[in-house]
């Protein structure tokens, strides 16, 4: 009698563990040789009562049902559990402010990018956006007002940009943004029509500009080396009077992108 109780336990618990397909096929199986056994004993013409038959019938019928019922609930457990980790790594991945990629996802994503980066065909775009003079809508109109100017900003750049960019808040007023696969005079296009749109459109009722620093990756490239440079195309653009876009200085296309912006101001 231990013995059986122990089985049917044992039983029981091999089915909740080897998961709902072939736990299926298992309970199939187990009612199988049962069933056969049952056909034995009649061919033998071994009398079975009918109490005893209803008996088998019921603890196979519960053995079932139970198997089911832990699956439903393990299942269940497993569905809630996979959608408690996405919105962890959602959470903490995600500018709560903007919505956007924070600094962590942008660092992650841009050493990915850069370890793949071995061919010199493709050409890899990172760019560093900062809203000029933003620390003077802090000062003026309150932090609560800056907040809603960033999150305007960043809801900018998701319509303004190619969908395939990654667009990450980088801290305070900075955005990040990377452009796969991307020609550096694409990215330089992109970058220009952004510029004269938030220069020519309010934000949050406000009329801003921004300054954009522009690097390509080469190969063998780190994350810091590549940051460094679109930051001193940022820094560039700032000391040049802001509202404007600069490419950092190893790129060749600077030169031709530069004597475009002085025609263009000249006329």
């Amino acid at each position: 009698m231990l013995i059986h109780y122990f089985g049917q336990h044992l039983f029981r618990l091999l089915l909740f563990l080897v998961g709902r397909n072939w736990g299926s096929i298992l309970s199939s199986i187990a009612f199988g040789i049962c069933a056969y056994l049952v056909y034995l004993q009649q061919q033998l013409s071994i009398t079975i009562g009918l109490s005893a038959l209803f008996n088998f019938i019921e603890v196979s019928i519960a053995h079932v049902l139970l198997f089911r019922f832990y699956e439903k609930t393990r299942f269940s457990a497993y569905s809630h559990l996979s959608k408690r980790n996405a919105e962890i790594k959602q959470l903490a991945e995600t500018d709560k402010l903007t919505g956007l990629y924070n600094r962590q996802k942008f660092d992650f994503e841009l050493s990915q990018l850069l370890s793949e980066n071995n061919n010199e065909r493709k050409s890899n775009i990172v760019m560093i956006c900062d809203i000029d003079h933003f620390k003077k809508v802090n000062d003026t109109y309150g932090h609560l007002a800056g907040d809603n100017v960033l999150s305007e900003f960043a809801n900018i750049l998701q319509n303004k940009l190619t969908n395939s960019a990654l667009i990450a808040r980088w801290g305070g007023e900075e955005f990040t943004i990377i452009l796969r696969d991307s020609s550096l005079d694409n990215a330089i296009n992109e970058a220009e029509e952004l510029r004269a749109f938030i220069a020519t459109h309010l934000i949050d009722n406000r009329a801003l500009t921004i300054s954009i620093g522009i690097a390509k990756a080469h190969v063998d490239d780190t994350a810091l080396h590549l940051l460094e440079r679109a930051d001193k195309a940022l820094y560039k653009a700032k000391l040049q009077g802001r509202d404007q876009v600069c490419v950092a200085s190893d790129n060749l296309t600077k030169t031709r992108y530069e004597n475009t912006l002085s025609k263009s101001a000249a006329i």
